[in-house]
């Protein structure tokens, strides 16, 4: 229960029932900037310590994410988005991890709060994952850094205008201002 406090699902009160929490479009956005910033970060300090077998696993993680996409596999996908986003981070230090998995965790209750990604959606996810991994491959690391940062920020403003998400006015602006930073 208290870890479900933790992680902003439900409202508990002393001697009251626990309540779910209602969809907070400010809190999206406060994860995903700072999803954006570490995420950003520890790619960064990954690909700096790269080693060959690392770009090879990468690119097994994209083909697994083409396929269960094509297969229409959503259990199958989001186990490879996990892995592919921690492989971008996975050479950076312990701390940093931590709480990139904790801001990710974070966010993801947001993403079950819808159906599930549309085509459209998936699709610009899937080109995301490839031009990120096209450019760790090629060695254009800020290219990859402004890749993922962009990633992140797409992935935002994708959970906020879905139908079964409220209209709350938020706008994202601090999103777009961190992706921008992180992307020059």
């Amino acid at each position: 229960m208290r870890r479900l406090q933790q992680e902003g699902l439900i409202a508990a009160e002393v001697n009251r029932r626990a309540r779910i929490v209602e969809f907070d479009a400010v809190a999206l956005e406060q994860i995903y900037s700072e999803r954006i910033m570490h995420e950003s970060l520890g790619l960064e300090i990954t690909l700096q310590r790269w080693e060959p077998q690392d770009l090879d696993q990468m690119d097994v993680y994209v083909r697994t994410l083409r396929r269960a996409k094509e297969d229409g596999a959503l259990d199958v996908w989001d186990a490879a988005h996990l892995d592919f986003h921690r492989h971008l981070v996975g050479r950076s230090n312990d701390r940093l991890k931590r709480q990139i998995k904790t801001l990710a965790e974070q966010g993801e209750r947001f993403r079950c709060m819808v159906e599930g990604p549309t085509l459209n959606v998936w699709n610009d996810w899937d080109l995301d994952h490839e031009l990120i991994a096209a450019a760790c491959r090629e060695g254009r690391r800020q290219e990859a850094v402004g890749c993922l940062a962009r990633h992140l920020a797409r992935s935002a403003m994708a959970l906020g205008p879905c139908p079964r998400i409220l209209d709350t006015g938020c706008d994202y602006a601090a999103v777009g201002s961190v992706a921008a930073r992180r992307a020059s």
